[in-house]
């Protein structure tokens, strides 16, 4: 059962200021595939919540994933 995804305020500004870095430095194809990855990562929580790492003890069943690593 796939279960809905909620981003974060800050989840949201850093994918789009990690757009806004790739516009500015990067090819289109690599946009592509870092917004084909975000997709997968969420496409994955949803089918598998626990996937993702806990938040913290105060709330464990909030999940976050990391989409790249720099």
């Amino acid at each position: 059962m796939a279960c809905k995804v909620n981003w974060t305020r800050r989840a949201w500004s850093t994918y789009d200021a990690n757009i806004k870095y790739l516009q500015e430095a990067w090819t289109q194809k690599e946009i592509n595939n870092f917004i084909l990855l975000t997709d997968r990562k969420i496409a994955n929580l949803s089918s598998h919540p626990r996937a993702g790492r806990s938040r913290n003890k105060k709330h464990p069943d909030i999940r976050y994933t990391v989409v790249h690593n720099a």
